[in-house]
C-alpha cells in the first residue's frame, strides 16, 4: 500500500473519522463509526502512480452542497457585519444613506429567510 499521507474530511453523515481502505487494486474511503458505515466511491488502480490516495481522498472531500451553504453563511455574516457597523445602539448614523441601509437590511432578511427554509 502506498504510504502517502492525505487529509480526509470527517464523515458528512455522522462527523466520524474516515480512513482510506485498500483491497488489492481497489481503494475507497470509509467512515470508521460502527453505527454509520458510510463509504465513498470505489476506485480501481491497475498501477499506482503514487497519487492513488490523493484521488480517493479528493473524491471523498468534495462537498458541493456543504461548500455552497458555507459560502452563503459567510456572505450573510459579512453583510450583517456591514449593517451592524453602520448602526450604533439601534440608531442609524446620520452620515449613512438610509436607502443603502434598507437595501442591506433587505438582503440580510432574504438570506436569513433562505437559511431558515433549508434548515
Amino acid at each position: 500500500m502506498n504510504k502517502e499521507t492525505v487529509e480526509l474530511k470527517p464523515c458528512p453523515f455522522c462527523g466520524g473519522k474516515a480512513e482510506i481502505e485498500v483491497d488489492g487494486m481497489f481503494r475507497w474511503v470509509e467512515c470508521k463509526n460502527e453505527h454509520c458505515g458510510a463509504s465513498g466511491k470505489v476506485f480501481s488502480f491497475l498501477v499506482d502512480a503514487g497519487n492513488a490516495n490523493n484521488i480517493v481522498a479528493n473524491n471523498w472531500n468534495i462537498r458541493p452542497i456543504e461548500d455552497a451553504l458555507r459560502d452563503r453563511a459567510e456572505k450573510a455574516e459579512r453583510e450583517l457585519a456591514d449593517v451592524q457597523e453602520i448602526s450604533e445602539g439601534g440608531e442609524i448614523q446620520k452620515s449613512f444613506d438610509r436607502v443603502e441601509f434598507n437595501r442591506l437590511l433587505e438582503k440580510y432578511d432574504a438570506l436569513k429567510g433562505d437559511n431558515n427554509e433549508t434548515a
